[in-house]
């Protein structure tokens, strides 16, 4: 799996978007607002047993088989419980704290509202700017043939080396730019393939498979659902949606990630999604869905990741599954425990 995807960093920030779900519930809900399901019902919907339930009110972290919706796709879905009320998670999840905190995270910033300055001070060394000015289809880099070609053009204007760093800094904040404002215009369907040299990679595609893949919100909050589906539009009273871009160090390179993140707040629960619309690179997008029901001494928070990658389709598939999977699970339960253990 070393020579796949490097599992930690896919999983990275599971606690901001875990507990994330958690500290909404202290915001205010609509008189109107549609009735969740019962911590009971979530529970009996995800096929966990009265002998799990006993577990997972002890402590342990309950691994749940999701399914993989497609040949390119990782999902691994786990419960827990957790000693804390919403209040006490509220000054530990706040987006700003969580990327600090992030070691892998190398700057962030959110991009509701006017986004166009948030994306200038792009900084990347001579080499790696050289090799995004030298952008060409494949799977190095996730662009499409326009980006490609925005990159390309950009190289022909460079008179000195000295000014590689800053032309590709400033090309790819037009791209991320451009890519961020389509997908607020269009949503789903306005997001840009990647181009695979005589192939192409959609992440449009993939997050619509993963995201009626999921089940539990499609046939229990399809009010979240449709919004997910038909963003920009379709948005019920309740939904909360903001956007933010950061860059991390995915395999030794540095890369951009634009993300949308929306909240669903209802009296008794509240569901989170965090889309990964655009990564630029190693792997093509991920959902993250999470769920938080405050019972008695806490709160059960559900969790849920489904991340596509095309290093897992193709030869000996089945295998590269079984082993992703598996990493993940074990990852993101130790990032369970790691949470728990920093708020309780």
């Amino acid at each position: 799996m070393n020579n796949l995807v490097t599992i930690r960093l896919l999983v990275n920030r599971i606690s901001q978007i875990i507990l994330g779900a958690c500290f909404l519930h202290t915001c205010a809900f609509g008189a109107d607002a549609p009735i969740a399901p019962t911590v009971d019902q979530m529970l009996s919907y995800m096929g966990i047993d009265p002998n799990q339930r006993k577990a997972l009110m002890s402590g342990e972290i309950i691994y749940k088989e999701i399914g993989d919706a497609s040949d390119k796709e990782l999902a691994v879905g786990l419960v827990m419980f957790v000693k804390a009320s919403p209040d006490k998670l509220a000054d530990y999840v706040t987006p700003e704290k969580m990327f600090k905190r992030d070691t892998d995270t190398t700057a962030s910033g959110e991009l509701t509202g006017a986004p166009a300055d948030k994306l200038n001070g792009m900084k990347f060394s001579a080499d790696e700017a050289q090799s995004l000015l030298n952008a060409e289809p494949g799977s190095d880099l996730n662009l499409s043939t326009d980006e490609i070609k925005q990159f390309n053009a950009a190289r022909k204007q460079v008179t000195d080396d000295s000014q590689i760093p800053t032309v590709a800094a400033r090309t790819y904040s037009n791209i991320l730019l451009g890519r961020l404002r389509a997908y607020l215009k269009g949503g789903l369907n306005a997001i840009a393939p990647y181009d695979r040299d005589g192939n192409v990679t959609s992440p449009a595609k993939q997050l619509t498979i993963a995201l009626n893949a999921s089940k539990i919100v499609s046939q229990h909050f399809p009010m979240m659902f449709n919004a997910l589906l038909n963003f920009p539009n379709d948005q019920p009273q309740g939904i909360v949606n903001r956007f933010f871009w950061s860059e991390q160090n995915i395999e030794k390179h540095p890369t951009l990630i634009l993300s949308h993140r929306s909240s669903y707040m209802l009296p008794d629960a509240i569901l989170m999604a965090d889309r990964q619309f655009y990564v630029g690179r190693t792997y093509n997008c991920m959902q993250r869905l999470a769920g938080c029901f405050p019972v008695q001494g806490g709160s059960i928070v559900f969790y849920a990741n489904r991340t596509n990658t095309d290093q897992v389709a193709g030869f000996m598939s089945g295998m590269k599954h079984g082993i992703g999977r598996g990493q993940m699970r074990d990852e993101i339960t130790k990032t369970f425990q790691q949470v728990r253990a920093a708020i309780q």
